[in-house]
């Protein structure tokens, strides 16, 4: 395969992947998609604080909702802490609360992988916002924080597939013309006495299907 045709593939299938996980996402947006998972209540893996947490996943989109929570006091006034909480293993991408923030909403797609994420966080009272978002207008936001090992993993994935794509193409070509009697490389028509092709340099049983030079015929009519 030609180093300009590699290069194609590459190019055309990382922009492949951003759009169609833009596309998912925006489509999963305007269906309006809420968290169905609940994770419970327990310590987020890798901080000290305790969380709630909720999670729904369809296809290319993701969803994780995280809210700080006060641990239960013991009953009675006895003035103890019970405590009853496990830890809770997120994705990677989920944003954890800051200060002031009740609750965060991380927004991700990609597809096989989450590689684009973004939140939306609220607070106090009117104090609510997003983060990591591309506006593209009449109220159409796209994630913008990208998550670069998933993102190189969903490259692989698109370019192996466009990779495979065309080489089927090609030999399902190549078949097609070689049983046309044909050059299955370059489509020139070959006579029945051309071991290889005059244009290109094919040999002619090199594609399987090619029917075979005829045993009879060694050289042109006439010779």
């Amino acid at each position: 395969m030609r180093p300009l045709t590699i290069v194609a593939v590459a190019v055309t299938s990382l922009l492949a992947c951003v759009a169609v996980a833009a596309a998912t996402f925006a489509m999963q947006q305007r269906r309006g998609v809420v968290p169905t998972t609940f994770f419970g209540q327990g310590w987020l893996a890798g901080t000290t604080g305790q969380y709630s947490a909720t999670r729904c996943d369809v296809l290319g989109y993701s969803m994780v909702v995280l809210s700080p929570v006060r641990p239960p006091v013991l009953p009675e006034g006895g003035g103890g802490v019970i405590d009853r909480f496990e830890v809770i293993v997120v994705p990677r991408w989920a944003r954890v609360p800051g200060p002031g923030e009740h609750q965060v909403s991380t927004y991700a797609a990609g597809i096989p992988f989450r590689f684009l994420s973004g939140s939306f966080w609220m607070g106090g009272v009117q104090q609510a916002g997003y983060r990591d978002f591309v506006w593209l207008g009449r109220g159409v936001g796209i994630p913008a924080r990208v998550h670069v090992g998933p993102l190189l993993g969903n490259w692989a994935a698109f370019a192996l597939t466009g990779l495979a794509l065309l080489a089927t193409g090609k030999a399902v070509r190549g078949r097609l013309r070689a049983g046309r009697g044909r050059c299955a490389a370059c489509g020139y028509r070959l006579e029945a006495w051309q071991a290889a092709c005059p244009e290109c340099g094919q040999e002619r049983g090199a594609w399987s299907g090619a029917p075979a030079m005829r045993a009879d015929i060694t050289s042109p009519p006439g010779c």
